[in-house]
């Protein structure tokens, strides 16, 4: 375990040691009447549906001849991105929650954990949070441009999209042990469920969609959030790993329609965007979990936020007294605990800065 350096404390800041105070509070409540997993969730609506996306005429619909059906030209929908949502009965808040997940990953990082409780969408369900969350452009349920391979097939392209993959791999990676199957002394994965797991993780076309080995938002991407958050707005953007990463793209593009920016272990937008957190009012956290220190780049963009009048949180949980998480939090044995600290943060620097 990375010894907790005590520079990264003090640079949380004052109100970030306030919200400590408040987080173990509240989450120790939670866990002791179980109320993230406690009887029915109960709905006002459940749904999905889609936004963005473009039409486009192909003149084939295979990439190797099947019959003469498929020989015919038509017109298909690419590059749109898929959205499921919950809306509890019982809306106790008027922000929502938008989680965007990483690489790899789809939507089903937040909906259940994988050995078999319940995810962050329904804890914030059960906050009373109406919740959104996406499957990316080319990714899972939205589908991908599948004629950029068919083309290469038949011959009128010469070049594959690139796709990469990772499995075993990103154990270590994801901090959860040093190589599969091993683990990290203390770490909250649930290890007896690694296979399922691993199920989830799906071919990934981000490198091709952003022309950029680098984790980054891209036009695509930045066109269809803008969309779901002028649909659902106001909203809390959540976004895990790359979709932390691509974070300071999106608010970029759609800074109005923010409210709030959570980087769950995906990094910080640059200093020279902190004018433009604090002008349009968005209060921003960085989220990390154990067995690593906060990205030093973070500290810079916060305090700068916080010079000018802004919110900025650096929420590194080992220094809140959590500990054993690793990239995949919202999946270990004390998700809830993890997913408490978002909601005491929203209502405490979002909401208060709302009303």
């Amino acid at each position: 375990m990375v010894k907790h350096a005590h520079w990264t404390w003090l640079g949380i800041g004052l109100r970030t040691a306030a919200l400590a105070v408040a987080l173990g509070t509240a989450t120790a409540a939670a866990a002791q009447d179980g109320s993230s997993n406690n009887g029915a969730l109960v709905l006002k609506k459940f749904g999905s549906f889609f936004v963005g996306g473009r039409d486009m005429a192909v003149p084939y619909r295979s990439g190797n001849f099947i019959s003469s059906t498929y020989e015919q030209p038509d017109v298909v929908k690419v590059d749109q991105m898929y959205v499921q949502y919950m809306i509890p009965a019982q809306q106790k808040h008027k922000i929502a929650v938008v989680f965007s997940h990483g690489a790899w990953h789809t939507g089903k990082t937040w909906e259940e954990t994988p050995d078999g409780r319940e995810g962050w969408v329904n804890y914030f369900v059960r906050q009373g949070f109406s919740t959104y969350w996406v499957d990316k452009p080319w990714r899972a349920r939205s589908g991908f441009n599948a004629h950029t391979i068919n083309a290469v097939a038949r011959g009128d392209a010469s070049r594959l999209p690139t796709i990469y993959l990772t499995g075993h791999a990103g154990w270590a990676a994801f901090r959860i042990g040093p190589a599969y199957p091993a683990a990290n002394p203390g770490v909250q994965f649930p290890l007896e469920a690694a296979d399922q797991y691993f199920a989830q993780l799906v071919p990934d076309f981000s490198v091709e969609l952003r022309g950029s080995p680098n984790a980054q938002s891209y036009p695509m991407l930045n066109e269809d959030m803008g969309i779901l958050f002028a649909k659902v707005r106001p909203a809390v953007y959540v976004g895990h790993s790359q979709g932390g990463a691509e974070l300071p793209g999106i608010v970029s593009a759609h800074p109005e329609l923010f409210v709030g920016a959570v980087s769950v272990e995906g990094g910080c937008p640059p200093v020279a965007d902190a004018a433009l957190y604090q002008s349009h009012r968005i209060p921003f956290a960085i989220m990390t979990g154990d067995y690593t220190n906060p990205p030093a780049a973070c500290q810079a963009f916060i305090d700068a936020l916080n010079a000018m009048g802004g919110s900025g949180t650096n929420l590194w949980l080992p220094a809140l007294g959590i500990h054993g998480n690793d990239h995949m939090m919202m999946l270990d044995k004390n998700s809830d605990q993890v997913a408490q600290v978002l909601v005491d943060w929203i209502e405490q620097h979002v909401e208060g800065r709302h009303k």
